[in-house]
This record gives structure tokens, sequence and C-alpha cells, in this order.
């Protein structure tokens, strides 16, 4: 990642030097402390990361946002074609509810995420049915260290 880095950094002071206009530089130079960030806060030996499918919630998250982003263009596509407002025009009080769809949509799925979340972080703890109804402490303590290792 360094090379390409330092790679468009150069191709964009040597753009800025030939045509004396330096947002070239800008991009690369604004993404450089990001790079730096997550180089320095990454261990060497790398992070265990969940996959999607090991994080309750995400897919219907993922599904309801690619809907909110299909509504988006179609609304905006319903506006420029079939209404006749310009892309770049102001905004024009008909559009509040024309794109109050999609942001809803969005609100919601975070909501639901945020609901699925919570109600798998609270999962009560089986029941040992040899000790009648009581909790088994090896249960409770290889549960624990099970959502413990998750976090």
């Amino acid at each position: 990642m360094a090379p390409l880095l330092l790679a468009a950094i150069a191709i964009g002071l040597i753009r800025a030097f030939q045509t004396q206009q330096w947002q070239f530089v800008l991009i690369p130079i604004t993404i450089l402390p990001l790079w730096l960030m997550l180089r320095l806060t990454t261990p060497p030996e790398g992070m265990r990361v969940k996959t999607i499918r090991s994080t309750p919630g995400a897919r219907l998250l993922l599904c309801l946002m690619t809907a909110t982003l299909l509504m988006l263009a179609l609304a905006v596509a319903i506006d420029v074609y079939f209404l006749g407002q310009p892309f770049p025009a102001p905004l024009q009080a008909y559009q509040a509810i024309l794109f109050a769809p999609p942001l809803l949509t969005l609100v919601v799925a975070v909501f639901w995420m945020n609901r699925i979340q919570r109600i798998h972080r609270t999962t009560p703890l089986p029941i040992d049915s040899e000790s009648n109804g009581k909790q088994s402490s090896s249960k409770k303590n290889s549960l624990r260290e099970r959502q413990n290792s998750k976090l």
C-alpha cells in the first residue's frame, strides 16, 4: 500500500507542477493520515475480524441499505428525467416527499440492526437440567469465555 500511496503523491506533485493546479495533490495527501493511522494501530500479527455471517442482522442491514440506495437512485431519476428538475439545481419543496421514503428505510434498517444486536447480546445462559433449574458454573464460564472472545 505504501508504494502505491507514494507513487500517487509523486504523480500528483508532478502533475501539479506542470499545470499549477494543486488539487492533484490533495487526494493522496488526505489519504496519507488515514493510512498511517490504520498502519500504526493495527498489531503486527493482524486483527481478528468477524465475518458478515457471524454478525447478527448484518445481512438484513446490507439488504435494506441496498434497497435504500436503489430507491434514492430511482428518486433522482424520477426527479431529473420525469419532473425535469436539473441535477445541480436548488432543492424544491416536493423533493422532501420524494426523498423521504429512502431515508426512512435507512432509519428503520439501523433501528432493526440495533434491536437484533441487543437481543443477541442479552441471550440467557443455558439451564443445566441436572441442577434443578440452576445454571452450572462450568457452562457459565465457558459461555462467558466464548462471548468475550467474540468481542
